[in-house]
């Protein structure tokens, strides 16, 4: 899925089918105008040679083409790794950039929450030269970056029917430009319902687990703050652990008892292996200041 569906040419179309030069091309449907039910519909799955993961994506749910080519320079969807055994799902955000000067290795993803934006890794998972002249080349990069299913799902709530809404975000270079991008809800709200289809289909479950009840999404240091990592909470469940140990919407969670807390997994080992009926301190900074509260579970 790509944001902006941009015409071939401003001429007349006709039945979703633009004139050039006599020939009819067919014409991108603007993403906006796609509903959660076209990408759980297009969305497409499947098994490892070994039956233990499932692999979903919206990739074919839409495709940008530019010029009177048709061609394809960047795409973005979303991929998700479902553990047969467990029924836990691995979210990602998956884009290919292709462009023209030297290598620019996307290192960081920014995404935006209700608090504003918050970092994340950016891993390569492959690169191409497509050609070179006597100036320069054409290289092309397939990064990700992962995001929280519980995020997804926030995204996936907010969706209205007729009335999708881009959710943006950027992928920040070693060098050159920054690329900036986004997917509709619409496309979010698809995939997640593609992922319950599936679990239900197949009776998986994911067990219960002990949380703190919390939405956060990864920081990641910058060039002005080496120190910025931890996980930004963006909501926070009612009657939650982390509601009754003081933890707030804007809090960044830096440590969990004696681990050290810089990724969304980190945390999740932390409280699965607290004893229950334990108290544990958690490390936070809360407008600047760092503070501790106490989790009781």
């Amino acid at each position: 899925m790509n944001v902006i569906s941009k015409p071939l040419m401003a001429l007349a179309s006709l039945s979703g089918l633009v004139a050039l030069a006599g020939i009819a091309v067919a014409k991108d449907p603007p993403i906006l105008s796609l509903s959660m039910e076209h990408f759980r519909d297009t969305a497409t799955l499947k098994d490892d040679a070994l039956d233990t993961t499932a692999t979903i994506t919206t990739e074919p749910g839409f495709i940008e083409h530019q010029g009177l080519l048709r061609f394809v320079t960047h795409d973005t969807f979303l991929r998700g790794f479902i553990n047969k055994k467990t029924g836990e799902a691995t979210t990602q955000v998956y884009e290919w950039i292709t462009y023209d000067g030297d290598w620019r290795f996307y290192e960081t993803a920014n995404f935006s929450t209700l608090n504003g934006p918050v970092s994340a890794p950016a891993t390569q998972i492959d690169k191409q030269v497509d050609a070179c002249s006597t100036l320069s080349c054409t290289h092309t990069e397939h990064v990700a970056f992962t995001i929280p299913e519980a995020y997804l799902r926030a995204l996936a709530a907010a969706y209205v029917p007729g009335k999708p809404a881009i959710w943006l975000y950027k992928f920040i270079p070693k060098a050159g430009p920054d690329f900036t991008d986004g997917l509709s809800n619409a496309e979010v709200a698809g995939f997640i319902a593609k992922i319950d289809d599936y679990t239900a289909a197949h009776r998986l479950a994911v067990p219960s687990k002990q949380t703190l009840g919390v939405l956060f999404a990864p920081m990641s240091p910058t060039p002005d703050n080496s120190a910025r990592t931890g996980l930004l909470v963006i909501q926070v469940k009612d009657g939650s652990i982390a509601q009754n140990a003081g933890i707030a919407v804007g809090d960044i969670i830096r440590a969990f008892g004696d681990a050290q807390i810089t990724q969304p997994t980190d945390l999740q080992a932390a409280v699965a292996a607290a004893t229950p009926g334990s108290s544990v301190q958690v490390k936070l900074i809360r407008a600047a200041t760092d503070m501790m509260v106490t989790a009781k579970f």
